[in-house]
């Protein structure tokens, strides 16, 4: 049985969930993008495109960028950075009310979770941040919310 477990940082199976034991987590992330205003209005004029490591756009939060996930998932490039923002926070809002859901299911098993992190403190591209840096929440918000009502 695990005490105190940090991440997972990303989108996990259900099946990761549905067998966890841990009885408390905290800062559980998963990224999600910045919306497509906050990301052209702080770009400096770089190119919003690609969000990879090769945009220095989207090198400063190089943890939390899913290009890869989101080639591997669709099979080609998005064709706006609105859709790759879209898929990225339905991604973001998905997992943290997976993650949510399975601790919530556990109580009292497991006693909390804390979700890592509220809200930016510069302007990212990417991060796991559910309030972006203007403090408008990400869609995970309203998710997590309705997890917790039920």
């Amino acid at each position: 049985m695990h005490w105190d477990v940090h991440g997972p940082w990303d989108t996990e199976s259900r099946e990761y969930w549905d067998n966890d034991d841990a009885l408390f987590r905290s800062e559980v992330g998963v990224p999600g993008a910045s919306s497509a205003e906050i990301t052209r209005k702080y770009s400096g004029g770089l190119p919003e495109l690609p969000a990879n490591l090769d945009n220095p756009l989207w090198r400063r939060t190089a943890w939390w960028i899913q290009w890869d996930s989101f080639l591997k998932e669709k099979g080609c490039e998005p064709p706006s950075l609105e859709e790759f923002v879209e898929w990225s926070q339905k991604r973001q809002a998905d997992g943290l009310a997976l993650a949510v859901l399975s601790c919530k299911r556990r109580f009292p098993k497991c006693g909390g979770i804390i979700i890592w992190m509220g809200h930016d403190c510069f302007p990212c591209t990417a991060n796991t941040s559910i309030f972006d840096f203007e403090g408008k929440s990400k869609p995970a918000v309203l998710e997590i919310t309705e997890v917790f009502r039920k």
